[in-house]
C-alpha cells in the first residue's frame, strides 16, 4: 500500500479507489508528540547539597519519568552530589525522552521549614520560619510569597485571608554560604464558625432555652455569658434570670480548628404571672368549683386558662367547675399566659371524696318524752365534722346525738345533714311519729291503817297495756289491781307505771301511810258569828293522831241551852285540819246572851284516843265574866282548867285535901281573855279536894 509522512500534525484526509472504482474517503487528526523537542533540565549550573531539580518545560507531557542516579521516580529530585542527572520520561502517547544537566556542588543547602497558629479567616495567621543551615552558617534572607500577598522578607511574617480556601505559599531562605533553599506548600485557611442562636422564654422566675443555631465546618464547642455574671459551655443551655431587665447574651463559639467567632444579643426578660388556684370540696358526684387566684401585673393581663383537671377533661375558662366520676385523687394543673406571653404552670393534688353516709337512730317517740336521737352517718375517707338537725316541729340542732321533746302528736319529719371533714355533704331524712301517752291512775281502798295494812288498789288507767306496780316495800307487781299487803309501819310511796303499745309510758303514785293506832282530835279554834239574832258556830277540828277520824261527834253547848249534838260526816286525814259550820244556830238577845260557848268532840267508832285534853275548845262571848271549867272531873291523871280572865295578872293555883292540906301551889301568869291550865295529878289519893285561885 501507500505511506504518507509528516512532520507536522493536523487533520488529514484519505480516499481510497478499488479496482471496481468505488471509493471510501476518511478523515482523521495526527497529533505530533513533542516530549522530545520540550523536555529540558535547563543549562549545567551549579547547585547546593539538598536543593532539587525538576525539569524546566515539559512537564505537562510526562506521564511517566525517573532519574538517574537517584532512581527517583518523582518530577523532581534531591541534588546530593556533583555529576550528571538524568531524567528518563514518557509521555501519555508512549514516546520517550530524555535530558541531562551536569550539576556543581558548591555547598549545602539550608532545610527550609515555617509553621503558623491557627489559620482561620478574617483573622491574622502569622508565618514563623523555622528553616535550618549547616554548622557554621546563616541564615540570611527570606522571601515569602503567600496568596496574592506582596513578598515579604522576615523570618516572621503574618497576614490576613478574607476568606477561607486554599492558598499556595512559597518560602526561599538563603545562608550565608552562598546556598537557598525553597519549600512549596498549600495553606488551608480554615472558614469562621457563624454563631447564631435563638431564646424561647424570656419570663423572670423561669426557664429561658437557648438554641444554638452556629454554622461550622466540623464541630464546636461554645462559651455562653448572660449579661448576669453567670456563664455556661454547654451547647444548648438553659437559664433563670433572677431580675426583670435586658441582658447583653454573648454566644463564642469555637470550631475544631480553633477558629472563633461571637455573637452579641439584647435578651428581655419580662414580668411573669404567678399561677395558683383554690377549688371547693371535692365530693364524688357533685359540682367542684376552681376559682382562679393567679397573679399578675397590671399592663401585662392574663389571657390564657387551660385547665387540666387529671381525669382527661380540661376547661379554658378562668373559673370552671367539674364534676368527678371515681373517687380518688387528681393531679389538676392550671396553665396562663399572659398578654406579655409570659406562662406560669402549678399542679395541685385533688382528693375526690365520697359523700359521707348520712344515718341516724330514732324511730318513734311519745308527747313530752324526751328521744335521742343517735347518729350513725359514717365517711370512706375522714371524718364526720358537722351536723345539722331539722326536728321537724321547728327545732334544730348542732350535736351528734341530739335530745329533743315533742309537745304534740303527729308525724315529724326529721332530717339529718352531715358534712365530713373535707366539707362533703349528705342527708338522711325520717318521718318519725309521735304517740299519745297512756294515762297512769288508782285509787286505794285505805291511805292509813295500822299494820298489817291490807290495800286493795283500782287501776283506772286509759290506753295502757303494760303495768308496773313498786309499792315502795321492795315488792312489786304486773297485775292491773292487785291486793298488796303492808307488814310493816312506815310511809309508802306506790308507783304505778303504764306502757302502751307504742312504748309510750305514764306513772303515778299515791302516798299509803302505815302507823301505829293513835287516835287523837283535838278542836283548835271556835269562831262564833250573831246574825239576825242567832249566834252560828264555826270550829276548827284536827288530826293529830295517826289513822283518819270518821264522822266525828260535835257537842255545842252554852250556858244558856241544851247541848247540841251533830255529827261531822267527813273523813279527816293524819295530820290534816278542817272546819266545821254547825246547822244548829242558838237563839240571842241582849238579855239572853251566853257569856260563853263550848264545842267538845268525840269518836264515832269508841276508839280511846291518846289526849283527851284538846277534845274541847271554849270562847268567852261577855269579857267581865270568868269561867272556871275543869275537866275530866273525877280525874286520876292530867287536871284540864279553862279560865277567862278579864286582866292580866299573876295568880296562884292551889289544891287543897279534905284535911286541909295544900298538896299543889304554883303562881300563873294569866293573860286577858281565855286561858288553859294542865296540872299533873297523877300522884294524889283518891279523893275530894279544892281548887282555889288567888
Amino acid at each position: 500500500g501507500n505511506v504518507f509522512q509528516s512532520t507536522v500534525g493536523g487533520q488529514f484526509t484519505v480516499q481510497m479507489t478499488d479496482n471496481l472504482g468505488c471509493v471510501f474517503k476518511d478523515t482523521f487528526n495526527v497529533y505530533i508528540d513533542s516530549l522530545k523537542l520540550q523536555l529540558s533540565l535547563g543549562n549545567d549550573t551549579n547547585l547546593c547539597y539538598g536543593n532539587t531539580i525538576s525539569p524546566i518545560s515539559g512537564t505537562n507531557l510526562i506521564k511517566t519519568n525517573w532519574w538517574e542516579p537517584s532512581n527517583d521516580t518523582t518530577l523532581y529530585t534531591t541534588i546530593i552530589g556533583s555529576g550528571n542527572h538524568i531524567i528518563n520520561a514518557t509521555s501519555y502517547n508512549g514516546c520517550t525522552a530524555s535530558d541531562t544537566i551536569l550539576i556543581n556542588v558548591i555547598g549545602i543547602a539550608p532545610i527550609v521549614g515555617f509553621v503558623t497558629n491557627n489559620v482561620c479567616e478574617k483573622n491574622i495567621t502569622i508565618f514563623t520560619d523555622t528553616s535550618t543551615t549547616t554548622s557554621g552558617d546563616s541564615l540570611i534572607s527570606w522571601n515569602w510569597n503567600i496568596a496574592n500577598f506582596p513578598t515579604l522578607n522576615s523570618s516572621v511574617v503574618s497576614v490576613t485571608i478574607d476568606s477561607a480556601g486554599t492558598f499556595p505559599v512559597l518560602l526561599t531562605v538563603s545562608s550565608s554560604n552562598g546556598c537557598s533553599n525553597t519549600l512549596q506548600s498549600q495553606l488551608v485557611v480554615n472558614p469562621l464558625p457563624i454563631p447564631n442562636f435563638i431564646v424561647d422564654g424570656t419570663c423572670l422566675g423561669e426557664y429561658s432555652y437557648f438554641t444554638n443555631l452556629t454554622s461550622v465546618l466540623g464541630s464546636y464547642t461554645s462559651f455562653w455569658s448572660f449579661g448576669d455574671d453567670s456563664i455556661s459551655n454547654i451547647i444548648s443551655p438553659t437559664h433563670v434570670f433572677q431580675s426583670l431587665g435586658f441582658y447583653n447574651v454573648k454566644l463564642i463559639s469555637t470550631s475544631s480548628y480553633g477558629c472563633v467567632d461571637s455573637i452579641s444579643k439584647s435578651v428581655e426578660i419580662k414580668p411573669a404571672p404567678t399561677a395558683n388556684f383554690d377549688f371547693s370540696p371535692v365530693c364524688l358526684g357533685n359540682s367542684t368549683y376552681f376559682f382562679d387566684l393567679s397573679q399578675t401585673v397590671p399592663i401585662f393581663p392574663i389571657l390564657i386558662w387551660n385547665w387540666n383537671f387529671g381525669d382527661s377533661n380540661t376547661e379554658s375558662h378562668q373559673n370552671p367547675n367539674h364534676t368527678y366520676s371515681t373517687t380518688g385523687q387528681y393531679n389538676v394543673q392550671l396553665f396562663i399566659q399572659s398578654l406579655n406571653g409570659c406562662t406560669d404552670t402549678i399542679t395541685k393534688i385533688v382528693t375526690v371524696s365520697s359523700p359521707p353516709m348520712a344515718g341516724f337512730i330514732g324511730d318513734s317517740a311519745c308527747v313530752g318524752t324526751p328521744i335521742n336521737f343517735i347518729d350513725t352517718s359514717y365517711a370512706l375517707l375522714g371524718t364526720i365534722s358537722k351536723w345539722n338537725w331539722n326536728f321537724g316541729n321547728g327545732n334544730t340542732s348542732t350535736s351528734s346525738s341530739p335530745i329533743v321533746t315533742y309537745n304534740n302528736t303527729g308525724n315529724y319529719t326529721v332530717t339529718l345533714t352531715v358534712t365530713s371533714d373535707v366539707d362533703c355533704i349528705n342527708s338522711a331524712i325520717k318521718v318519725i311519729p309521735v304517740y299519745s301517752n297512756p294515762t297512769a291512775d288508782f285509787v286505794s281502798s285505805v291511805s292509813i291503817g295500822p299494820p298489817p295494812l291490807a290495800v286493795n288498789f283500782t287501776n283506772n288507767s286509759l290506753d295502757a297495756i303494760y303495768y308496773y306496780w313498786d309499792f315502795g316495800d321492795s315488792e312489786q307487781s304486773q297485775l292491773y289491781s292487785p291486793l298488796h299487803i303492808f307488814a310493816d309501819t312506815g310511809n309508802y310511796t306506790v308507783w304505778l307505771k303504764v306502757r302502751n303499745s307504742h312504748g309510750c309510758v305514764d306513772s303515778t303514785n299515791n302516798e299509803i301511810k302505815v302507823v301505829p293506832e293513835i287516835y287523837d282530835l283535838a278542836l283548835l279554834n271556835l269562831e262564833t258569828t250573831i246574825n239576825n239574832g242567832y249566834l252560828s258556830a264555826i270550829i276548827k277540828i284536827a288530826n293529830q293522831g295517826t289513822m283518819s277520824i270518821v264522822n266525828p261527834q260535835l257537842v255545842l253547848n252554852t250556858n244558856k241551852n241544851t247541848p247540841i249534838m251533830e255529827n261531822y260526816q267527813e273523813t279527816i286525814l293524819s295530820g290534816e285540819t278542817k272546819e266545821y259550820n254547825f246547822v244548829s244556830q242558838i237563839p240571842v238577845s241582849e238579855n239572853n246572851m251566853p257569856s260563853f260557848i263550848c264545842v267538845k268532840g268525840s269518836l264515832s267508832n269508841g276508839k280511846t284516843e291518846v289526849d283527851y285534853t284538846n277534845n274541847e275548845a271554849c270562847k268567852v262571848l261577855i269579857q267581865n265574866q270568868t269561867l272556871l271549867s275543869l275537866f275530866p272531873n273525877p280525874t286520876d291523871n292530867k287536871l284540864n282548867i279553862n279560865l277567862n280572865i278579864k286582866a292580866a295578872e299573876n295568880s296562884k293555883l292551889e289544891i287543897i285535901d279534905k284535911i286541909g292540906r295544900v298538896v299543889y301551889s304554883n303562881y300563873i301568869n294569866m293573860v286577858v281573855g281565855f286561858n288553859h291550865i294542865e296540872i299533873d295529878v297523877s300522884s294524889y289519893s283518891k279523893g275530894k279536894y279544892t281548887l282555889r285561885i288567888t
